[in-house]
């Protein structure tokens, strides 16, 4: 998908062992782009971060041919996304369930050049960055409120007649289940990850290395959804210079397992010997439901008194937080 820099288990320095040539996916910006179905349902409604990647090719996006770049976007009661509105300037938008939006316009992006972009939504903030580096931040408030919607790339929905297809290239598409703090921004943006499965809160990853012809791209991330891949979407040899992450040595918080999941009666957590400062479940409005008090074992839990739905289970230790996502059936 991209030239990457190899190192042994150091995180991301700059020099220069050895190069593969992998791939990203090439949009028409008419009719493709890539679907994840019900991408909303396994994020927080109210911590978020997408990022990625972008290589733009219209020199001249304005109404209706603005360029949808990724993300999640309903018009109504969730946005989350990112798209090319002028030449220069990239609009980046949350909104809630109340149908309020919240938005950024920023300049700086380069057209025919790769731009990684990223939007985090947390803690009342919608902070935008640019090649790793901090842009703007705004107040923000509120959480998603449709909890079906697909994540889109190459394309955001608008009306149905006019909606944004993206003309040009995607690679490393990351979404995760928390609000990237700029210090992660700006240490993984340029980062191969080779260990996804070490990163608790990357829900999904689209690294885009598939060849021509593929159907659907490969989620690498915790929650294992593949993306459809709509006609108009080829795969192309990319130039983003990568550097390879090992994460095992730098996080010392390892994954918890959730099982049964999907369940109805109880769940079981795994905590791998693990101690935490704070375990918590919380619904889809971002509302504690459920235990929140030190753990040191693997611990069996009822849940039947739980609507159907989906459920966040998150816990932190001294260092850090993160959220796994379980569903609770009929």
């Amino acid at each position: 998908m991209k030239s990457y820099i190899l190192f042994l288990l150091l995180p991301c320095l700059s020099f220069s062992l050895l190069q593969a040539q992998e791939n990203a996916a090439d949009f028409d910006g008419t009719t493709g782009y890539i679907n994840v179905e019900q991408a909303s349902a396994f994020l927080p409604p109210d911590a978020m971060t997408i990022e990625a990647w972008v290589f733009p090719r219209n020199e001249a996006p304005g109404w209706p041919d603005f360029d949808g770049l990724f993300g999640i976007r309903n018009e109504s009661n969730c946005d989350f996304y990112l798209l090319q509105l002028g030449l220069e300037t990239i609009e980046a938008r949350f909104r809630n369930s109340d149908g309020q939006d919240f938005t950024i316009v920023n300049g700086g992006l380069v057209i025919n050049q790769w731009n990684h972009l990223a939007l985090t939504y947390g803690e009342n903030l919608l902070t935008f960055y640019l090649n790793g580096q901090f842009q703007q931040v705004i107040s923000a408030e509120g959480v998603c409120g449709d909890m079906s919607l697909p994540f889109t790339m190459g394309k955001l929905n608008f009306d149905g007649n006019n909606d944004f297809y993206f003309d040009g290239l995607l690679d490393d598409v990351r979404v995760w289940s928390e609000a990237r703090t700029e210090d992660q921004i700006e240490q993984y943006y340029n980062c191969k990850i080779q260990d996804p499965e070490s990163f608790p809160t990357l829900s999904f990853y689209y690294d885009l290395d598939e060849n021509t012809g593929a159907t659907s791209v490969t989620d690498r991330g915790d929650t294992g959804v593949n993306g459809e891949v709509i006609e108009g979407v080829t795969f192309t040899a990319s130039t983003v210079e990568y550097k390879v992450v090992n994460h095992t040595q730098q996080n010392s918080l390892q994954s918890i397992q959730i099982y049964p999941n999907p369940t109805r009666n109880s769940i079981t957590i795994d905590m791998h010997d693990q101690t935490f400062k704070k375990l918590q479940i919380v619904n889809q409005l971002g509302q504690n439901i459920a235990f929140n008090h030190e753990m040191l074992s693997d611990s069996k839990y009822l849940i039947s008194d739980l609507k159907p739905g989906v459920y966040y289970l998150t816990y932190a230790d001294d260092h850090s937080t993160h959220t796994s996502s379980f569903i609770v059936l009929d």
